[in-house]
């Protein structure tokens, strides 16, 4: 496998943005709301990473070791993205930690499923390499099970944290309601990809990765620009 392939180059110099980005996140002055999207950001970046790796390496045992990190990844990062979402409609420290183990009780019950999965049998029907372009990646078919705690679950929470953004919206000054519709669009972005590729005549490698990184960059312009305009407000 070629290393420097133009389209892995673009994988990983987008991975290591989002990566920096998550560190920025965490800069002074910290508050619960910019620490959650950190944590999202950073799974974000480490979500396009294990693609990279899976899209290099062409050991099968491996490939599967790598999609099992990935779909930790993303039940994750829905679950940090509804809390973000929720400090900033209200912000309750103790609250939203709580609701952040409540929800992420049913994630820790999928990721034990699926790392037990060869001993059940209760997530995959399936599993197999497929060739995308001159890429190796594994393709899974979902039982029932799987589909709903690692499809339907973080599909419903990101729907949630949607709703939380445009519901805040209408809780803060006028001029600062662009940037809270703009950061619920840019969360819309995983939503709209898991709905339009697979309606796609033609397949990309990475193709669930790319929209996710593509938000925490996003998402991180939206909060700058809110801190901005909350900095000049109050000059």
């Amino acid at each position: 496998m070629n290393w420097i392939d133009p389209y892995l180059f673009f994988l990983t110099a987008l991975a290591l943005c989002v990566v920096f980005v998550s560190l920025a996140l965490l800069k002074p002055p910290r508050k619960l709301s910019r620490i959650l999207l950190a944590i999202a950001a950073g799974l974000c970046g480490i979500f396009m990473f294990l693609t990279v790796l899976e899209l290099v390496i062409d050991d099968f045992d491996w490939m599967l070791r790598l999609r099992n990190m990935q779909q930790i990844a993303i039940i994750l990062i829905s679950v940090f993205l509804l809390g973000y979402a929720r400090e900033l409609y209200h912000a309750a420290p103790a609250k939203t930690m709580k609701w952040i183990g409540i929800l992420g009780t049913v994630s820790i019950i999928d990721i034990l499923l699926v790392y037990t999965d060869p001993l059940h049998g209760l997530m995959r029907s399936d599993v197999a390499v497929v060739q995308v372009w001159n890429f190796t990646e594994i393709s899974i078919q979902s039982t029932a099970l799987n589909s709903f705690l690692g499809g339907v679950y973080p599909f419903v929470l990101t729907l949630v944290t949607i709703f939380l953004l445009l519901r805040n919206m209408f809780d803060v000054p006028k001029q600062y309601r662009v940037v809270h519709w703009l950061s619920a669009c840019v969360v819309s972005l995983p939503v709209l990809a898991v709905i339009i590729t697979p309606m796609l005549t033609f397949e990309i490698p990475g193709k669930i990765a790319l929209p996710f990184s593509s938000m925490a960059l996003l998402l991180n312009y939206c909060e700058q620009q809110k801190r901005c305009k909350y900095r000049l407000a109050s000059v």
